[in-house]
């Protein structure tokens, strides 16, 4: 999927927007986890995030939201040393999102409001994930690049990536206007074979007007 194609699909979630309830935006931070398909090597990369979203339906407890958003997942490194070797994976992404949120609510008190809900969607990833080595020889440490493979070495990829997302959050409505939510979110992306389905935990920030 292309930009215009991912586009295109925010525009048709929030063409429902005509018969909207309410609308909402907000900002967050997050921790995307990276993990090689092996299982071998992992990364955790942190970034700040925006979203929009307008509530298209309201049933008794039950409600539908189409949101879209964007994040960016920082570059970071986590390395495992073993028989003389590091190797490091590094993620550094700019990822958008759109789909729905479909959620159920309680009411524990007048002014606090609970939303359990399940987001589901699609997702365009386009940035860089690549994985690095390095060995010590007799006290030389080497790099190593894709041409110069090593024990364990992945590669790298470049360029743009896209697939579903799920997952389950949970958000508190502080009054009539703010809120905040957490939520963990799997994607179902693996930049040629690189990553295994990258996993985000984020909390946000919320404003409904």
């Amino acid at each position: 999927m292309n930009m215009k194609t991912f586009l295109g699909l925010v525009l048709v979630l929030f063409s429902f927007g005509t018969y909207a309830e309410g609308n909402y935006a907000g900002v967050g931070v997050g921790s995307t986890d990276f993990e090689s398909n092996d299982g071998t090597f992992q990364d955790d990369a942190t970034g700040g995030g925006i979203f929009v979203g307008t509530r298209m339906l309201t049933k008794d407890r039950f409600s539908l939201d189409a949101e879209a958003g964007l994040f960016y997942t920082a570059e970071g490194d986590d390395s495992v040393s073993g028989d003389h070797t590091t190797i490091a994976v590094v993620g550094d992404s700019m990822v958008f999102n759109a789909g729905v949120n479909a959620g159920v609510h309680f009411q524990p008190s007048e002014n606090i409001g609970l939303n359990l809900y399940i987001p589901v969607g699609y997702s365009l990833w386009d940035g860089e994930i690549s994985a690095s080595c390095s060995r010590d020889r007799d006290g030389r440490e080497r790099k190593s690049s894709r041409r110069q493979r090593c024990d364990g070495e992945i590669g790298d990829a470049d360029g743009d990536d896209s697939g579903v997302y799920y997952g389950i959050g949970l958000q508190a409505d502080w009054g009539s206007k703010f809120f905040t939510r957490v939520s963990y979110i799997k994607y179902d992306i693996d930049f040629g074979g690189i990553i295994d389905d990258p996993e985000r935990i984020a909390l946000d920030l919320g404003f409904k007007f």
